[in-house]
């Protein structure tokens, strides 16, 4: 039953539980002081009618039974008061009256007989049920001098009243007190729930809004002071939202650039394409079939092979991008940096003798942890973007130092140098300063994105510096004493 009623009870609003939970509270704490308040009062009143008691006592102590027993020489008993001498065989007895010679006693012989059986020296006693008395009456008994054994008795109604009335004033005041309680917590509740209420309709407008759009999720709860716990909560649900701001903002962008990328992709690979299909078409149509157009068929052949080898390069190119994003573990061997520079720079003198290249590395090795082809392709890719950007006679500076455990490979070309605009964008892919993608003007755009890749693949950082005359690309990888050996 229990546990049917906490489900019950769960099911409630917060508010309700809260106004439930106060009024019970409230409940229990004046049951508990009205409990208290009526046993003292009850314990206080009783304490005066024994005392009381006792007064009478010694009252009726003095007076005795003049006359002796027997005959009825005393009037009624006070109101309220109960008594009679008791003969000390205790064979006769006379009621406690106020005066001798008056009416005859109040008292019945059934409750003289239970009078008579309260027994001296003992501490008062309640009689519940007095013959011919109603109430309850509190009775003591004293042996006198010469052997008379005198009982009193003080009704207890007046105590009963006073503790009825008690009553009746705490069950007005504790169903008045509920109903206060109840109005006012219901206010107060109602207002200290109210920036609740506002967290719950802005996150219902959030969740009605429409996040597939370009918009910034700009709605945040009315938080109050932190210093509450419900400013705690709108101070939490602000940071969640601007958390998911930045997550849906990073999205967009994520789909931006994965658009772009396939716009671009297709553009590359449109190009080659287009060639070998139309290379291909005029075979297919017969119209390099004769001898005299074999020079045109050595030309179409030479064309679709070097289209296929474009198209080639660049599917290798995207397939490496997507392996490294991925995550998939490159080759960890120490491989020695300034070696590679020292190949990298005798290739390029092989390859573009009217760019001269300057090797600036120390006279002994400098290892790092890494994989050795993706390092070479590293300063393969960085010197054929000078190749294909700047003009003849630009000289080359290719730089290996090493301190406080990272290896710096720089290289410096002294040409015209990038505009500033396009210097935070150089390492996007297929981002290429020249809109129309010429091939005059460049490769594919993905040389340095593949650079910042497998850089960071190996936990290296890139930066790039150009300003007319002097372009510098850093490469910041760990050295092999700071990077743990591959299991």
């Amino acid at each position: 039953m229990l546990a049917s009623v906490l489900r019950r009870i769960s099911g409630w609003s917060l508010r309700r539980r809260l106004i439930s939970l106060l009024l019970v509270l409230f409940l229990v704490m004046f049951s508990a002081s009205g409990i208290v308040t009526y046993r003292a009062l009850n314990s206080f009143l009783a304490g005066r009618v024994d005392d009381q008691v006792s007064q009478l006592l010694d009252r009726y102590r003095h007076l005795g039974p003049p006359g002796g027993f027997g005959g009825d020489r005393f009037g009624p008993q006070p109101i309220g008061v109960v008594g009679i001498y008791l003969s000390p065989d205790r064979t006769q007895a006379i009621p406690v009256g106020t005066s001798s010679g008056g009416s005859a006693s109040a008292l019945s012989s059934a409750a003289m007989s239970r009078l008579a059986q309260v027994a001296p020296g003992q501490a008062p006693q309640t009689i519940s049920q007095l013959p011919g008395k109603s109430g309850s009456y509190r009775v003591e008994a004293s042996t006198l001098p010469d052997g008379t054994t005198l009982v009193i008795g003080q009704s207890t109604a007046a105590v009963a009243a006073t503790l009825q009335r008690l009553l009746l004033v705490e069950v007005a005041v504790g169903a008045a007190g509920l109903v206060i309680v109840a109005v006012v917590g219901s206010g107060l509740i109602g207002v200290a729930l109210r920036p609740l209420r506002r967290i719950t309709a802005t996150t219902r407008r959030i969740a009605e809004s429409d996040l597939t759009g370009d918009a910034a999720l700009a709605l945040r709860v009315p938080a109050p002071p932190t210093s509450t716990e419900v400013g705690q909560l709108g101070q939490g649900m602000n940071h969640m939202l601007s958390v998911i701001d930045a997550a849906l903002l990073e999205r967009t962008i994520a789909q931006r650039q994965l658009q772009q990328f396939v716009a671009d992709a297709s553009h590359e690979l449109r190009t080659p394409l287009a060639t070998i299909r139309g290379y291909a078409d005029l075979f297919r149509n017969g119209e390099v079939t004769d001898v005299r157009h074999l020079a045109d068929a050595g030309v179409a052949m030479r064309r679709i092979a070097e289209e296929s080898n474009r198209m080639g390069v660049l599917v290798d190119d995207l397939l490496l991008l997507a392996r490294l994003d991925e995550g998939r573990a490159l080759q960890r061997e120490e491989v020695d940096l300034a070696l590679l520079a020292a190949d990298a720079a005798s290739d390029h003198r092989v390859v573009d003798p009217t760019r001269p290249v300057i090797l600036d590395i120390p006279p002994h090795p400098v290892p790092v942890i890494g994989d050795q082809a993706r390092l070479h392709q590293i300063l393969a890719n960085l010197l054929g973007n000078v190749r294909s950007h700047t003009p003849p006679g630009t000289t080359v500076t290719i730089a290996v130092r090493a301190a406080d455990g990272r290896v710096a490979l720089d290289v410096c070309d002294d040409g015209p140098g990038i505009p500033a605009a396009e210097v935070p964008r150089v390492f996007d892919r297929f981002y290429r300063a020249d809109p129309s993608r010429a091939r005059a003007s460049g490769g594919t755009g993905l040389g340095l994105a593949i650079v910042r890749a497998i850089v960071t693949a190996h936990d290296g950082q890139t930066m790039l510096r150009s300003v007319p005359g002097a372009t510098v690309v850093s490469v910041s990888l760990p050295a092999s004493a700071a990077v743990p050996a591959a299991p």
